[in-house]
């Protein structure tokens, strides 16, 4: 699949890059956002357009990735850590 869409990543290995579908019940692509390690479309974004796609409306089209801020994710899991707390093993 990765290669079909394009989305190898041959950087890293030929891994998969980080990409968004919607796919229809009809297997359609409805909303799609090829993204990078550094730039991911928008969660509201997916979701503005799943409940455009539950409407009704036509929603094929390209999602727009924006760039995260250097250390983003580090920040996010370091809250996500002080929020819940240590785990213990």
């Amino acid at each position: 699949v990765i290669r079909r869409w394009n989305l190898v990543n041959h950087r890293e290995g030929d891994i998969a890059l980080p990409a968004t579908f919607i796919i229809d019940r009809d297997l359609r692509v409805r909303f799609r956002a090829a993204e990078r390690t550094v730039a991911r479309v928008s969660p509201n974004d997916v979701i503005s357009a799943l409940r455009d796609l539950l409407r009704g409306s036509d929603i094929t089209a390209e999602g727009k990735a924006r760039a995260l801020w250097p250390g983003a994710m580090l920040f996010q899991a370091a809250v996500n850590a002080l929020r819940r707390g240590k785990k213990s093993s």
